[in-house]
């Protein structure tokens, strides 16, 4: 097995080397040269490996081999839902100072990082989409901490999943849903906590079962968007983004119906009509209790 770009890939993550000025020029400065210069050829030394095995046994273990040595120079990393990447595989070229205005490539060097990590581990999903290896399953059972990485893409890869009828295995919206909103803070809230497991099921299908208004409502009631923003350090626009996503809408829509909750917004109320809800969403919440 020919592990070359593995190594060198990991050889850039590895904790030890954050010191090394070869390995810090690398990401701080020309980061996008490193899509040409390891991904594309780890992708490709990945395929090879994967097809040199003829049972899916053997597969799945060259896949855990290779999650195994990435989570050995993993490190620290933060949370890949903390990073909002708008630009897919575009590294960050923004200049930082330190606190006393001189120039410092430490967080940029930070960022790219884990960026090339979300990166590397993205082509093993997309790998394991392509033969039908079940990345997530594999994850899971070596207690992979999933927060690190972007598993989005792998949601829709399961559903490829060895030996099983893709119709049986395809997430439904609310399982997706839960799955999400759990992945994302949504178990810290104080409102949620306060309910039983089957009330936290119900409140779930609320959110499931109804429009965006009456969703971007609820999350309010709930305190998700200043969790998001106190917990998570997230600006305004960036904490419409990831409900967007988690709803699978626009930001805009997201950003109308939560502002048109205050009384003294300007924003268009029939257009966004969450405001409609506010009784509404209040009286379903007691209503779980």
């Amino acid at each position: 097995m020919i592990t070359e770009y593995l190594e060198q890939c990991c050889r850039l993550l590895s904790p030890e080397n954050y010191m090394n000025e070869d390995v810090v020029r690398e990401f701080v400065i020309n980061p996008n040269n490193l899509k040409s210069k390891y991904i594309v050829p780890f992708r490709k030394e990945l395929d090879r490996n994967i097809l040199e095995r003829r049972f899916p046994e053997e597969k799945s273990d060259l896949i855990i081999y290779y999650i195994t040595e990435l989570v050995r120079v993993k490190g620290i990393l933060p949370d890949y839902s903390m990073i909002v990447v708008d630009i897919p595989e575009h590294f960050n070229n923004l200049k930082y100072s330190d606190d006393n205005g001189d120039p410092t490539n430490l967080p940029i060097y930070k960022v790219n990082r884990h960026y090339f990590y979300v990166m590397v581990f993205y082509e093993i999903q997309k790998a394991c989409f392509s033969f039908k290896i079940p990345f997530l399953k594999l994850c899971r059972e070596l207690w992979f901490p999933l927060s690190v990485i972007d598993t989005e893409a792998s949601d829709n890869y399961e559903r490829f999943h060895q030996g099983k009828d893709p119709a049986e295995t395809i997430p439904s919206a609310y399982e997706r849903l839960r799955s999400d909103l759990f992945v994302k803070g949504f178990n810290e809230l104080r409102f949620v906590k306060a309910l039983s497991d089957p009330a936290k099921e119900k409140l779930i299908s609320l959110l499931h079962e109804n429009e965006l208004p009456y969703q971007v409502a609820m999350l309010d009631y709930l305190g998700y968007f200043d969790f998001l923003t106190t917990e998570y350090g997230l600006s305004k626009n960036e904490c419409y983004k990831r409900v967007g996503k988690l709803l699978g809408v626009a930001a805009r829509s997201v950003k109308g119906n939560n502002l048109v909750l205050k009384d003294y917004s300007r924003e268009d109320r029939q257009r966004y009509t969450s405001h409609r809800y506010k009784d509404q969403v209040k009286n379903d919440y007691l209503m779980l209790k």
